[in-house]
């Protein structure tokens, strides 16, 4: 677990990695978990244990992707995230991500046509309401 404080960013993207996939939980992996999700500065290992932690039903970490969210260049992983917390809280700025074509630059981009779903998917699971006119209806 101390790996995920790593300096190396590679060190600590791998570790976060490796804990994000147990299939058992501990209130010291949830915590290092916590601790990188609140640390990494929205990069690949924050959005790792925030969606490792989302997926295990930990609500500590929601203020984390909605700070996450409201980035223009936020990753897919975080959208997934907020789809696995059911919270209102997150409508509103997974709303201003489809209405801005989030996912059609993702599309785009080569990360992954399947995420022109996700913030439908996504905003559904959080009680908000799909933009009319695009494609991630």
């Amino acid at each position: 677990m101390g790996l995920c404080s790593d300096a190396d960013p590679d060190v600590q993207d791998w570790a976060t990695f490796a804990l994000a996939g147990l299939t058992v939980g501990s209130p010291g992996i949830r915590d290092a978990l916590l601790d990188v999700a609140r640390g990494a500065a929205a990069g690949p290992a924050a959005a790792q244990a925030a969606d490792a932690l989302a997926s295990r039903g930990h609500r500590r970490v929601l203020p984390v992707p909605v700070h996450a969210l409201a980035r223009d260049d936020v990753a897919d992983t975080w959208v997934r995230a907020a789809a696995r917390m059911p919270d209102p809280m997150l409508a509103p700025v997974l709303e201003r991500l489809a209405s801005t074509g989030w996912a059609d630059r993702v599309a785009r981009d080569g990360d992954g046509a399947p995420m022109v779903q996700v913030p439908a998917a996504a905003i559904a699971a959080v009680g908000g309401s799909v933009p009319r006119g695009r494609s991630s209806d």
